[in-house]
């Protein structure tokens, strides 16, 4: 049984603590000669599709794929995973996700606890993507948070429990502060302090700690090639497609959710007049964006 195989399936089960220890040994093995590649972006804007493409290469690099490093996000998401009990022991609901952990271990590099790899430049690849679109994805992939019943109630969940769920319990302000909260305090990387090429669809940042490329989802099929030959020199790389809704035992209640949804008009505006959506966007896009949500 291998070192990842021991941490996951003899050390989870008994403490949270010795599995954070045992992964952070794990990955630092890893990473021990070489600078990972990070695949660091918010939630449900086709990371998982990029991941699989970069996997399918045998790029030889360790690719680390996750979505936070601040610690307030880092304790939102522990907190959902594991209850604290009496004493130093916390007892795991269930098995924690890696990126949780991979969180943790970037987030220590980072903040300069430990070095790992070749002290090169971070590499980093991020997307963005039309908010409205990403929070609905988001809202069903994550759907357990807000309604914990829902996969055992798939063929009686209604569309005004998603509706309630959706406006109430769901945090819309995660694709708006993303780069200001999450990339900005880590790696320095202001992405609205230059210019966006939207005709293009993707970006190369690059500051001492980092290099970056940024992708706008709704490109990722036409320039993911040319983007990752420019990035990292790789050539004729395809897009696998991966994590899809269509994939998914909801699909039908999220295809239902789409037709059927009308959004606030206060919504809709907040969404599409944001920081975020302006800078990454042309107003003829936005224009688009916009209507598709007016009935």
């Amino acid at each position: 049984m291998g070192i990842k195989n021991v941490i996951q399936y003899r050390i989870f089960p008994k403490n949270y603590y010795l599995a954070r220890i045992g992964y952070s040994c794990w990955f630092y093995i890893k990473t021990f000669r070489q600078q990972p590649l990070l695949i660091y972006q918010m939630g449900k804007v086709a990371s998982t599709s990029v991941v699989a493409s970069l996997s399918a290469r045998h790029l030889n690099v360790p690719l680390f794929h996750f979505h936070i490093l601040s610690s307030k996000r880092i304790m939102i998401e522990e907190n959902f995973y594991y209850e604290k009990r009496i004493g130093i022991n916390r007892k795991l609901r269930s098995i924690l996700p890696e990126h949780l952990f991979m969180s943790y271990f970037i987030r220590g590099s980072v903040l300069g606890k430990y070095r790992i790899g070749n002290k090169e430049k971070w590499k980093i690849i991020t997307l963005v993507r039309d908010p409205i679109t990403r929070n609905i994805s988001s809202f069903f992939q994550t759907v357990d948070r807000q309604i914990p019943d829902f996969h055992k109630r798939l063929d009686t969940i209604t569309y005004e429990e998603l509706y309630q769920a959706f406006f109430e319990k769901f945090d819309h302000e995660e694709p708006l502060n993303w780069f200001d909260l999450e990339l900005y305090p880590f790696f320095g990387i202001d992405v609205y302090s230059s210019q966006f090429p939207k005709e293009k669809g993707y970006k190369i940042y690059s500051n001492e700690q980092a290099e970056m490329l940024l992708i706008r989802s709704e490109n990722l099929s036409n320039v993911f090639s040319n983007a990752i030959s420019e990035f990292l020199g790789v050539e004729n790389i395809n897009l696998v497609s991966k994590n899809q809704a269509k994939e998914k035992k909801y699909y039908s209640l999220y295809r239902m959710f789409l037709n059927r949804v009308t959004l606030p008009d206060d919504y809709i505006e907040k969404m599409y007049s944001s920081k975020l959506v302006k800078h990454f966007y042309t107003e003829e896009e936005i224009r688009k964006f916009t209507s598709r949500w007016y009935r």
